[in-house]
């Protein structure tokens, strides 16, 4: 049985962390997508042209706390909430990350029995989707205020808030995340699938959206590139002629250069991930192509990579 709140409250933190179980330890994800067939999709997977986030992301033994209080950033006001033994999870899921803070799957999550799903109002799933989830032992109520209703569901479920409070050793980071089979215990923007693969992704759709600055500096530099030289040859005046070809000419070798370093990246990762990987850069690399002016190979060194 997991540590309870009244449990938890008559034992010191030194000691609460040292005791501290897999078992002890609930999921918690907020999102606004409905998990159909009892499933949390990764963002790639919704979006698979256009990020490279591989991962599924949870907080433990409590709600997520916004890294900003705005935008994407807050979780506050998602549409569901999903509760899961972490421990369950794990058995069925390759755990990637440990901390309670963010700890992370890779790919989709199969839910498993024993989840709770909290269902904000007006969000209503259909009967499919909800016959779905009993097949799995999944269980759901509708909630007048998901993020409130989260802690009170924690408690019901046995568990303690109490460790979102826990300074956990890295000891005992290490030892539940070995214990639960999982890679690593630090934050997300450290992990190579991160910095390597998820950063450089959101670059390479920039790269092709005419919206984004990025692109459109793009676009001057392929229609006169000479202009890039100019101003690399003058004296760098900020916003003057050839400034901006020349901020398109260090998006385009950019794209080329992170195109290698993530075809490197890739070849850590299992190979149902790698298999998103390849289907990302086929769809960017044909986006670039599509717009490289003919003699885009008289001018750029870069160019045996579309051969």
């Amino acid at each position: 049985m997991p540590i309870n709140y009244m449990q938890a409250m008559n034992i010191s933190p030194e000691e609460l962390s040292k005791r501290v179980q897999p078992e002890d330890l609930v999921a918690v994800h907020m999102t606004d997508y409905f998990p159909k067939e009892g499933i949390i999709k990764c963002l790639n997977s919704n979006f698979p042209g256009e990020i490279l986030r591989l991962t599924t992301h949870f907080s433990l033994n409590h709600p997520v706390a916004p890294v900003l209080n705005i935008g994407i950033h807050s979780w506050d006001n998602r549409r569901y909430a999903i509760i899961s033994p972490l421990n369950k999870l794990a058995e069925i899921n390759p755990l990637r990350n440990f901390l309670p803070q963010d700890t992370y799957f890779l790919g989709d999550v199969d839910l498993p029995e024993g989840t709770k799903i909290l269902i904000g109002n007006c969000n209503y799933p259909s009967k499919k989707e909800i016959d779905s989830l009993k097949s799995k032992g999944i269980s759901w109520s509708i909630s007048g205020n998901v993020k409130e209703d989260v802690k009170k569901n924690i408690s019901k479920m046995g568990y303690s808030q109490m460790f979102k409070e826990l300074n956990l050793s890295r000891s005992d980071y290490e030892r539940i995340c070995e214990q639960l089979g999982g890679q690593r215990t630090s934050c997300h923007e450290r992990d190579r699938l991160y910095d390597g693969l998820e950063k450089q992704s959101i670059g390479f759709s920039n790269c092709t959206n005419p919206k984004h600055w990025m692109n459109q500096h793009l676009m001057a530099y392929l229609k006169n590139p000479q202009k890039a030289k100019i101003f690399r040859q003058g004296d760098f005046n900020f916003g003057g002629e050839g400034w901006r070809e020349s901020e398109g000419e260090q998006v385009f070798e950019g794209f080329f250069r992170d195109l290698k370093s993530m075809r490197k990246t890739k070849k850590e990762l299992p190979d149902f991930l790698q298999t998103k990987v390849d289907y990302f850069l086929e769809v960017n690399q044909k986006k670039m192509c599509s717009i490289l002016p003919d003699n885009f190979r008289e001018y750029s060194c870069m160019a045996y990579h579309f051969d």
